[in-house]
């Protein structure tokens, strides 16, 4: 088997404005752009990987509307398969990206309801293969250890992007992340 990425977390709705600053409450600047594309850290990880040649399968959730739909076609464009995306009846996640000339990023985003089950279920069913990595966001870290130490069990690379991941939480779990990841993106 060639190797495979199972990348599992955010795919979204970004709303990106090219602002010179961010504004504070009560104030109000002009962009000098406002544009839609899809994100997500680990969507646009399994994108970067599928154009290296590399097997990717995301999971993750998206509504079932206009948004999802053209998620998953994004996906699908870069070479990602999309087969255990979860549909569902919530609308795709959206993220507000305030975007400075210098790539300074302030972002505001919706929650995710993430669902586990199938990145198990795909991962029980590749048990034995070689080569197989998995791969999460930082945000949902701490729920997601368990799933990356069974993902070593099963003799898979396990790797997180901590962007997302707070401080705080960073040093209380150090040794379990150091514990059950092979590959750390800072």
């Amino acid at each position: 088997m060639s190797p495979l990425l199972l990348a599992a977390g955010y795919v979204n709705l970004d709303v990106i404005a090219t602002v010179e600053r961010v504004p504070g409450f009560g104030e109000r600047v002009t962009a000098g752009s406002i544009f839609r594309a899809t994100g997500g850290m680990t969507a646009n990880a399994a994108c970067a990987a599928a154009r290296l040649g590399l097997g990717t399968e995301f999971f993750g959730r998206v509504g079932n509307d206009t948004e999802g739909e053209a998620a998953l076609a994004e996906l699908r464009r870069f070479g990602v398969g999309t087969g255990w995306v979860v549909r569902s009846r919530l609308p795709t996640t959206t993220a507000l990206v305030l975007l400075r000339p210098d790539g300074e990023r302030a972002i505001v985003s919706e929650p995710m309801n993430f669902d586990y089950g199938p990145l198990e279920e795909a991962m029980e069913g590749l048990a034995g293969e070689e080569g197989v990595c998995v791969h999460v966001d930082g945000f949902r870290l701490p729920e997601a250890l368990g799933i990356l130490s069974r993902a070593r069990e099963l003799g898979f690379y396990a790797s997180a992007d901590l962007d997302g991941f707070a401080e705080q939480d960073l040093r209380a779990f150090v040794a379990e992340i150091s514990a059950s990841l092979d590959i750390i993106l800072l």
